[in-house]
């Protein structure tokens, strides 16, 4: 058994890498720091993409354990890769989206289902991809008296079950 003090101010969360080598703990929504361990080795891999903002919001690996997806305040979303523990690539949320943004963009609308002679009238929601040119409506939430951190930056981060994909929400986007 082995126990090491970590270099946070206030840890936030932690979680162990896939494989079981390695792990993961971010500092407070205050502090915009990630450090990854080895339980043997101590400090692997430290991440300060910025200061006097607010830092990581929520992290998750795909489901091959290759990929660490961090999603931030700041409305980006961060990739680092398991071995190095090194960003890989980001994507940012942006407002207005081009023909030239290898992104997809889906809107959730209101779907109704049951004809007009139907007595019970079904109303779910559905997913319609935006073709580009995409301007996007970007609010400031206000936050809630019980959470004061809502309302900014990517809160949900889900990979396809193969990895090749991820999809995030941002708070900053509407639906």
């Amino acid at each position: 058994m082995n126990h090491f003090q970590v270099e946070t101010t206030d840890l936030a969360d932690l979680q162990w890498s896939k494989d079981d080598t390695a792990i993961i703990v971010w500092d407070n929504p205050i502090e915009c720091r990630l450090l990854v361990y080895s339980a043997t080795q101590g400090l692997l891999a430290q991440h300060i993409p910025y200061e006097n903002a607010l830092g990581y919001k929520t992290l998750q690996f795909s489901p091959n354990g290759k990929f660490l997806a961090a999603g931030l305040y700041d409305q980006k979303l961060r990739l680092y890769n398991h071995i190095s523990w090194k960003e890989i690539t980001h994507f940012e949320h942006k407002k207005n989206l081009s023909e030239d943004d290898d992104i997809h963009i889906y809107t959730e609308e209101e779907y109704k289902q049951g004809g007009p002679y139907s007595y019970e009238e079904e109303v779910t929601s559905r997913y319609k991809m935006l073709e580009p040119p995409v301007q996007l409506t970007v609010s400031k939430k206000s936050a809630s008296k019980d959470n004061p951190l809502s309302g900014n930056g990517v809160s949900l981060i889900a990979w396809s079950y193969d990895s090749k994909y991820v999809a995030t929400k941002n708070d900053n986007t509407p639906n």
